[in-house]
């Protein structure tokens, strides 16, 4: 599954190459509601929910293409020994391709990418060698951006699927879905050409 996404990233990389001049940067902050669901042995848990808050950069280097790295906590789910949230710092890095063209500043995009998590609350469970606190998950989303002078609101529709068990022995995975808003600041040509 992580070759496929390295691979897709690589293909949109060169299909989109920049242009010769100085990109675009984008600051963003995130802000949202979690839902998410375990995958077990037994089948899938209910939905729990939480929130994700964070920040992202993002290098646009179209109008309807930019790479970007997110800096999340997201809620997945509740503890249910203390009914806390099962808080994760999650750092996603995704690529974004929209419509090559925007309607009164609006523009549909879809996301792809993956995401790293690191366990930041836990409960007694935690001692036993079985337990799992990292994780990696693939990411997808759709949404739609709207852009005016140099700010960016983007409201999207998030999914995404970890791909390490939380517990070896009884095999419980996460299945989040977010719906995320993100505020952003575009800085015009603070890319410079030796980067890219």
């Amino acid at each position: 599954m992580r070759s496929r996404a390295g691979i897709l990233a690589i293909a949109i990389g060169a299909f989109c190459a920049p242009d010769a001049t100085a990109q675009d940067f984008a600051f963003g902050l995130h802000s949202g509601g979690t839902q998410t669901r375990q995958l077990t042995r037994a089948g899938y848990t209910k939905f729990e929910p939480g929130i994700t808050r964070g920040v992202s950069g993002a290098a646009i280097l179209k109008p309807w293409f930019a790479l970007s790295l997110e800096v999340l906590v997201v809620d997945k789910g509740l503890m249910t020994a203390h009914a806390k949230p099962h808080r994760y710092f999650e750092v996603p890095y995704i690529a974004r391709l929209g419509l090559p063209w925007a309607w009164k500043g609006l523009r549909p995009y879809g996301v792809y990418g993956a995401a790293f998590a690191y366990e930041l609350t836990c409960d007694t469970n935690c001692a036993s060698a079985n337990r799992v606190t990292t994780d990696f998950s693939i990411v997808s989303a759709w949404g739609t951006s709207f852009t005016r002078g140099p700010w960016e609101l983007a409201f999207e529709q998030r999914r995404t699927r970890g791909q390490r068990t939380i517990d070896r022995e009884t095999y419980r995975t996460s299945d989040m879905r977010s719906l995320l808003l993100r505020l952003s600041y575009v800085i015009e040509g603070v890319i410079p050409d030796w980067m890219q």
